[in-house]
């Protein structure tokens, strides 16, 4: 019944919002059960109660409207914690919420959101680059010969090096070990050499007559 009794409402008072009319059926359909009735509760009505129906239903709608808006603002402002400006004119009003406040706010929320996260995947990350560098230096170290003992002493080499300053560092130090087992053999053999000299005196010495 209320379609019907809002199709003879718009057809009688066009000039009236549509959403009051909609309104006004509603509560006019509570009072018909026929569409006889209907179409003769709509001709007892004029132009004038129709009117000041809407505007009063209007009115109470905007009222409404307001009071929740302002309800929204100061929990917005509550949950925001909009700062209340000092002295003067303007004590007791807040500032109206800025996008770049709200912004900020939640960049800082998702932020701490992702921080732990990102600061996980870093340390793994740095925790590769350092396992991918140390089977680079030891694969060099392989490559150009140099001794376990040696390896296992472990060798200076800065963060920032490159692969041409690894193998430049880890080349002079698998020159210093060869270098120095040359004047270990060289010493050996000298020594050796001094050895069989005392010996083969000492034979002479003991061969000469009494």
């Amino acid at each position: 019944m209320k379609e019907k009794l809002l199709a003879l409402l718009t057809a009688k008072f066009s000039g009236v919002r549509r959403d009051g009319l909609t309104h006004l059926a509603s509560s006019l359909a509570l009072q018909v059960a026929t569409e006889e009735e209907a179409q003769a509760l709509v001709d007892k009505l004029d132009q004038t109660k129709v009117t000041d129906f809407v505007k009063e239903w209007r009115s109470g709608v905007d009222t409404e409207i307001t009071t929740a808006s302002k309800t929204a603002e100061e929990k917005l402002k509550e949950k925001y914690d909009f700062v209340e400006k000092g002295a003067g004119g303007n004590q007791g009003k807040t500032d109206p919420p800025k996008p770049d406040d709200l912004d900020a706010k939640l960049e800082a929320y998702f932020g701490a959101k992702v921080k732990p996260i990102q600061d996980e995947l870093d340390a793994y990350k740095s925790k590769e680059a350092k396992a991918t560098r140390q089977a680079q230096i030891l694969g060099k170290a392989k490559e150009l010969g140099i001794p376990d003992w040696r390896i296992n002493e472990g060798f200076t080499i800065t963060d920032d090096a490159d692969e041409a300053s690894i193998s430049t560092t880890l080349s002079a130090i698998k020159q210093n070990i060869v270098t120095a087992g040359l004047e270990q053999n060289k010493g050996f053999a000298m020594s050796s050499s001094e050895a069989e000299s005392k010996e083969a005196a000492k034979a002479w010495a003991s061969s000469l007559p009494d």
